[in-house]
């Protein structure tokens, strides 16, 4: 009997641990596809973010969208990180951000970097929050600053592992840089990545939701940074249970935050909420985003340039004709 019992009981344990295992994927694919559908109803992104979003979600940005003039603005006037997003939001759109225009944006970005990595006239303060943008930016078009941008940006971490701005550190900070670190040279960065995790680990509550700071509770731009860190960091880990709290998933309290419409708000409608975790959820379910974007500048570099040869090529031959026309008629 009790042989029995204990066959029934593992039957029933191995069910419910597949059940729950199905219900968990089954809500991860049905948030995913509400949010893809939230921005293919809008048709129109209004911000850099808003582009990286449906992107990182597998939608194009040239078949699905009209998007904001990315071409004319006034770069010289633009934030770090707003220049650093219009180049990556660039990157992915179509447009080549060495040459708009007639304008290399990211050389212009490139003038700002210091010797030693900082950004000209940016302080700590600043550069906490600008820096992990910087970085993606210049990781996508391959910028020969990009390590030197790392160094200084590690140096900035504080005493408790973390990273942020204002004199504190705060989770959002310290995820999105221990993505653009792994992204650059895992290795390398190793210990500085740990401790961060180690301060983010100090924040999580047992919700598994991540407080942005000492104080407060977790909310989901917050959650979306730290789960975008950590995903970068330890796939694996991350997607199974290593970095959930009482059988509480991060990624399951993300989605705690979705609307019915697909979108994700604090207490009401965000767009950059929703940007940021889509971004993130895209991440999780389609591979990196900024892998994929430095595959799509790639392609588009190589697209031009054999526009150009083909151009080149074409200007030659009709070039060698006129002149084959004129030694005809002399």
């Amino acid at each position: 009997m009790k042989k029995v019992l204990l066959v029934i009981s593992t039957f029933l344990f191995v069910l419910s641990s597949t059940l729950t295992f199905t219900y968990a994927a089954n809500t991860k694919s049905e948030a995913y596809l509400k949010l893809k559908n939230y921005y293919q109803q809008s048709h129109v992104l209004t911000t850099p973010e808003e582009i990286m979003a449906v992107e990182a979600l597998g939608l194009e940005v040239e078949d699905y969208f009209s998007i904001l003039d990315l071409k004319n603005q006034d770069f010289k006037k633009l934030k770090f990180s707003d220049l650093s997003k219009s180049i990556i939001a660039m990157s992915v759109s179509g447009i080549d951000p060495r040459d708009v225009n007639g304008i290399n944006v990211v050389e212009t970005l490139e003038t700002y970097i210091q010797d030693d990595g900082s950004l000209e006239n940016a302080g700590w303060v600043i550069d906490g929050y600008t820096l992990p943008w910087v970085v993606w930016a210049l990781y996508i078009v391959e910028s020969s600053h990009l390590e030197k941008v790392c160094d200084y940006l590690v140096s900035q971490q504080a005493s408790d592992g973390g990273f942020g701005g204002y004199g504190y550190t705060d989770v959002d900070t310290t995820g999105q840089v221990i993505q653009a670190l792994c992204l650059v040279n895992k290795n390398k960065y190793e210990s500085v990545i740990q401790h961060a995790i180690q301060f983010m680990k100090s924040l999580q509550q047992d919700d598994s939701g991540y407080k942005a700071y000492q104080y407060g509770s977790g909310n989901p731009d917050t959650q979306a940074s730290a789960i975008l860190g950590l995903l970068a960091y330890d796939e694996t880990g991350l997607k199974g249970m290593k970095y959930s709290v009482n059988g509480n998933h991060p990624y399951d309290y993300l989605l705690d935050y979705q609307a019915s419409d697909g979108s994700f708000s604090k207490s009401s409608f965000n767009a950059r909420t929703t940007a940021t975790a889509a971004l993130t959820i895209g991440s999780y379910m389609n591979g990196d985003f900024f892998k994929h974007a430095k595959q799509e500048y790639e392609e588009l570099v190589e697209k031009n340039n054999q526009e150009n040869m083909k151009r080149r090529k074409q200007s030659y031959q009709s070039l060698y004709s006129s002149y084959k026309n004129k030694d005809t008629i002399d």
